[in-house]
């Protein structure tokens, strides 16, 4: 017998989206699942449009607009498979997606995590580089290296472990909340493994959460780097860890020097000289020779305090990430 799989839809204003998105599921090769759409409070059709659908393996429900955290808690309460997966109202699982996520599950693997490519102007696809993995933070950091840790639709979970455990996402993060449950999760996940396929697309959209300005954002990542560091590392000073400081620092640099925060260069530079005065700015920094040349290079201008020089280099950091966005995602910030 199949193991019921729960697949959890949140949506909202999706009528544009949300039928293919539906169809994908409803063509999955494996059948035992049971789909659940949580919509949450929409004003267009998107109701209407899942209720023309509905049959006997969906559950609809309707709820007041409390963000997509809210919507996928709430698909967490009502779910009855021994596996959960996830898809976004305007994205579209490959055929085999559950079958293939399953069958690697049922080997006794407590996360499995899969590829996705973009849909849009921007083809790309982003496959696992690695099936082999000494523990669980260098399984995250090859996730990461990859784009493929800090979503939760490519990946399937066993729902014991979540409610044993009282896992949900935190409905006070409006950005990370993916990456944040995953690093919850994986806590308490003992195996895991990656299906080197692409079997998710993945609809860019530029004006999403994901890729808008936001002041607070470096410090929610860097809280969730604090986390991982705390239950992953345990003071081992793991590359990965002073790598994902020192990428983080630098990325809540490039966003107080982004126009778009409306500080003046005097203003920017008073707000970094204040981040790297904070008492966890030299528990974050460390020096660890393994990490890459270019890493390296970026901990000594960190380690130098100068803020001038640091100043210069996010404003180098803000450039690049406007540009690799562009790449990877077909993303022209203005």
């Amino acid at each position: 017998m199949e193991k019921l799989v729960s697949i959890i839809l949140p949506a909202y204003n999706s009528e544009k989206t949300i039928a293919k998105t539906i169809e994908s599921v409803l063509n999955q090769t494996y059948r035992n699942f049971e789909l659940i759409i949580i919509d949450d409070g929409s004003t267009d059709d998107t109701g209407d449009i899942c209720k023309r659908i509905i049959d006997e393996r969906i559950k609809y429900r309707c709820i007041s607009n409390g963000g997509v955290s809210q919507a996928r808690n709430y698909g967490l309460n009502i779910a009855t498979g021994e596996y959960v997966v996830f898809i976004d109202s305007d994205d579209l699982y490959n055929k085999r997606y559950v079958e293939l996520l399953v069958g690697k599950a049922n080997n006794g693997y407590d996360l499995v995590v899969c590829g996705y490519k973009n849909c849009g102007s921007s083809r790309e696809e982003f496959i696992p580089n690695s099936m082999e993995y000494v523990d669980k933070i260098d399984f995250i950091g090859s996730l990461q290296e990859s784009y493929l840790f800090n979503q939760v639709w490519n990946k399937i979970y066993r729902i014991d472990i979540i409610k044993q455990h009282r896992l949900a996402f935190n409905g006070d993060l409006s950005i990370a909340e993916d990456w944040n449950f995953n690093v919850d999760y994986l806590k308490w996940a003992n195996k895991y493994a990656v299906i080197r396929r692409s079997l998710y697309s993945y609809r860019i959209n530029p004006n999403g959460l994901g890729f808008s300005y936001r002041n607070d954002a470096g410090e929610i990542k860097m809280r969730i780097i604090d986390k991982m560091a705390t239950q992953f590392d345990s003071g081992r000073n793991n590359p990965f860890i002073i790598d994902s400081y020192i990428r983080q620092y630098y990325a809540l640099f490039s966003s107080i020097v982004d126009k778009r925060s409306g500080m003046s260069s005097k203003e920017a530079k008073k707000t970094i000289k204040e981040a790297i005065d904070s008492k966890k700015y030299d528990s974050r920094v460390k020096r660890n020779d393994m990490i890459s040349i270019k890493s390296r290079i970026l901990y000594y201008v960190l380690r130098s305090r100068n803020v001038y020089i640091i100043y210069c280099f996010a404003r180098m950091a803000n450039a690049y990430d406007r540009f690799n966005k562009g790449i990877k995602f077909g993303i022209r910030r203005s």
